[in-house]
């Protein structure tokens, strides 16, 4: 008979060890590895949980086949290959066939949440999804998302073309592992984390393929349930019975981030009241009128979060200014084809030798010069024909450069930023860095009139609770100076 246990894990408190202490439990029991799943909800999450129970129980990588996602647990007991998913190129085809319906992002089999932007192909692909996930109709889910890029008459269309082409030629999409698997595993502990974010797709694959686990443990947090408009059922998650564990202490919040937070999650209607407390640190929470002294220099880390992509770019430049490495939209600053070039021309001005590839990325931003063939191997400073005398500096030399990224990279070097290594900023939605935490975290609480008109509702405290939650020492709340933002 399966015993079910719920175990809450509020920001900081240490759930992922937690749960690890119950694997380890069920292991010293005379557990073996192939009996327990650790089903995470996102790929990064499930792998940092397998990284860190491989390094606690000395095992190999295949010693714990269950610790996946739903989707990659699926794919693995359907005994999927590449070949029987659609990729990119069936898209294009279906797109085609149907009319206008072009795509600029990329899917496969290893896809975990379909944008909900880009072009008409996509906008469709994402509702068409969206309505799996929360096992509707596309038309319900069309009325739903009132996205007014896409027609009812279009979304229907593309569904329907969609299913009959995967029907034809037998191939699944990422909408379909899960649907697709109803033998339940063999399992003695079955671990469902971050349940909050689940879809009811999700769920019930979950309730399938635990079926038969002697031992199901369901963990989460409602209180940081942010992807709703992605499909996630916090309702089922709020439901559950069984016997709960809340982790008592945050080992991240401050006294006075924690007083923050939780003023934002008294504003959240439907929930589980928690008992738990920060850690024995005073921190700070700032509100500040403008960016302009805030230090970001330092070993300490940042997040600079906005609510929406648009506001990014003022973050941007505010790191640009100070002349700090950033990561934004996944990638670091110093990574750009201008930095590699930079690099690479300083190492062959010092006499030091450059791949092929290099050496052409330093070519493309010294107008006049001739670069080796692709097909060298290696290449010296001798090897180009350059449109100057003597070796001058790269400022000189890479005249290509524009200007705004030159003075970039100068003020890089004049604060002894690293040009390879990644930086301490990240500079992201609130919803990118769930799960993450930094030193210092800046919060700008504008909106725009869409996510104004819901800032009453259970699902946009939510996402400022969990903005908030990401600092371990000191919170800047920068002050609004428009008519829309989110009182913090």
């Amino acid at each position: 008979m399966t015993r079910t246990s719920l175990l809450f894990g509020p920001p900081g408190t240490g759930k992922t060890t937690y749960l690890l202490d119950q694997v380890d439990e069920a292991f010293k029991q005379g557990v073996s590895p192939e009996k327990v799943a650790f089903f995470a909800f996102t790929r990064k999450a499930a792998h940092e949980a397998k990284f860190r129970a491989l390094s606690r129980f000395s095992m190999e990588e295949n010693d714990l086949p269950w610790f996946r996602t739903l989707h990659s647990a699926a794919f693995s007991i359907l005994n999927l290959s590449s070949s029987d998913v659609m990729q990119q190129e069936h898209l294009t085809d279906l797109g085609r066939s149907l009319g206008p319906f072009t795509f600029e992002h990329t899917y496969d089999e290893k896809i975990e949440r379909v944008p909900s932007f880009g072009a008409l192909g996509d906008i469709a692909m994402s509702l068409y999804s969206l309505s799996r996930s929360k096992q509707q109709s596309i038309e319900t889910t069309w009325r739903e998302v009132d996205d007014p890029r896409i027609s009812l008459r279009d979304a229907k269309r593309f569904a329907e073309g969609l299913n009959q082409y995967k029907k034809e030629l037998q191939v699944f999409d990422f909408s379909d592992f899960l649907d697709a698997v109803h033998e339940p595993l063999e399992l003695d502990l079955l671990i469902l984390d971050e349940s909050q974010d689940l879809t009811r797709q999700q769920w019930a694959a979950a309730r399938r393929l635990g079926a038969r686990a002697k031992r199901v443990l369901i963990a989460g947090d409602d209180d940081q349930a942010i992807f709703e408009w992605a499909g996630a059922d916090v309702r089922t998650f709020l439901s559950l019975k069984g016997n709960l564990t809340v982790l008592p202490v945050s080992h991240r919040l401050p006294r006075s981030v924690y007083d923050v937070a939780k003023r934002i999650v008294s504003r959240i209607r439907h929930r589980r009241p928690k008992e738990w407390g920060p850690r024995d640190a005073d921190g700070s929470v700032i509100y500040a009128d403008s960016t302009d002294h805030i230090d970001l220099k330092g070993e300490a880390s940042w997040f600079l979060l906005s609510r929406l992509k648009e506001q990014q770019m003022h973050l941007r430049s505010m790191c640009r200014d100070q002349g700090v490495v950033y990561q934004y939209q996944g990638k670091w600053s110093n990574q750009t084809a201008p930095v590699r070039a930079v690099l690479a021309y300083e190492h062959l001005r010092g006499g030091g030798t450059v791949t092929a590839r290099q050496g052409a990325r330093v070519a493309r931003y010294c107008p006049g010069c001739q670069a080796p063939s692709i097909a060298s191997n290696y290449t010296t400073w001798e090897d180009f024909v350059w449109p100057f005398e003597g070796r001058p500096d790269w400022m000189t030399g890479l005249y290509g450069i524009g200007g705004e990224e030159r003075e970039y990279i100068r003020r890089l070097r004049r604060e002894g930023q690293s040009l390879t290594d990644p930086g301490k900023v990240t500079i992201s939605t609130i919803h990118g860095v769930k799960g993450g935490e930094a030193d210092n975290v800046v919060l700008l609480p504008d909106t725009n009139a869409r996510v104004y008109d819901h800032h009453e509702k259970d699902s946009e405290h939510r996402v400022w609770y969990v903005g908030a939650s990401r600092a371990r020492e000191q919170l800047y709340i920068m002050r609004n100076r428009k008519r829309r933002f989110y009182h913090i």
